[in-house]
């Protein structure tokens, strides 16, 4: 099993998808940089606040959990594509 990414890897990441349609403008870069890795992205924040809920709760610290769950609750769940 590899090492979680750090928040400044995904960072990069997002950074260097924003920028992927610089060096290649065909079709299949823009969607990749666009959408696919952005969405991939915000995936992975939602995951780690769901892995986080649930230590909570298995914590017995359900007043934090509850409130991590409405801050999930009101994030949008895909991302917007990028500006260029």
């Amino acid at each position: 099993m590899s090492e979680p990414l750090s928040l400044e890897r995904l960072a990069a990441i997002a950074d260097r998808a924003a920028h992927a349609y610089e060096y290649d403008p065909s079709e299949q870069a823009q969607v990749l940089a666009g959408a696919d890795v952005p969405a991939l992205l915000a995936e992975v924040e939602r995951l780690r606040a769901e892995l986080h809920y649930a230590q909570l709760k298995r914590d017995d610290n359900w007043r934090q959990a509850e409130r991590l769950r409405a801050e999930l609750a009101d994030r949008p769940t895909q991302t917007k594509e990028t500006n260029r």
